[in-house]
């Protein structure tokens, strides 16, 4: 991967210290190389949640800055990008349209995550997200929550709070373990998302209508 970063003529980087290693790759890249920064790209700062791809506007401001690279690096091939562009645009429909429906199913609806991968699309989605901001803090930077915080979100869902638990499966530790079993418990539904495309998902579009698709038939 570094070797293929240094022969490259456009690197996209997630940015927000998500993907250190290949900012770090670029040292040893041609000084042609173009790169395209999502964090950048987005007015996100440091610190801020770098789950980009779970934002709509992140993933559109990527698409746009990626067309634009590709037309000045190889102007020849404008037409045949142009289209490829407009197929891209034109397979977000169903992710769009499931945000709009969530968006207006949800309004009211309040959810809670025991790791904050989805937060921009909960944000998106118009739902009210009631996670103990210490908790997020913890999960975010991979540390144990503080026993109030988790004691806080355990009485989110005891008490009824809370429409849904988001659980993310490729990262479950044993607090979050915890809460999921509590929420079972209770009677509160679990919608799973993933931080990365699933290997049965037919790619970033079909993996997060069926996500949108599972929290709005939940809230």
């Amino acid at each position: 991967d570094m070797a293929a970063f240094g022969e490259a003529d456009l690197v996209v980087l997630n940015g927000l210290g998500y993907d250190e290693w290949a900012s770090g790759a670029l040292a040893n890249s041609s000084a042609g190389t173009s790169v395209i920064d999502v964090g950048e790209l987005t007015d996100a700062q440091d610190g801020d949640n770098p789950h980009l791809w779970y934002s709509p506007d992140a993933v559109q401001a990527a698409a746009a800055a990626l067309s634009a690279q590709l037309g000045e690096a190889a102007p020849e091939a404008d037409d045949y990008l142009q289209a490829r562009s407009d197929a891209w645009a034109a397979s977000l429909r169903p992710y769009r349209a499931e945000l709009e429906r969530l968006h207006n199913l949800g309004a009211a609806a309040t959810v809670a995550a025991t790791e904050p991968v989805a937060d921009p699309l909960i944000e998106a989605s118009g739902l009210r997200n009631a996670t103990p901001r210490g908790y997020t803090g913890a999960a975010a930077n991979e540390g144990e929550p503080a026993p109030a915080d988790i004691a806080e979100f355990e009485a989110l869902i005891d008490g009824g709070h809370i429409d849904a638990l988001i659980y993310n499966t490729q990262s479950a530790g044993p607090t979050a373990k915890r809460l999921r079993t509590l929420a079972e418990d209770r009677d509160v539904p679990v919608v799973e998302v993933t931080e990365t495309i699933p290997a049965d998902a037919d790619g970033f579009v079909a993996w997060q209508v069926d996500q949108l698709r599972h929290l709005a038939e939940t809230v």
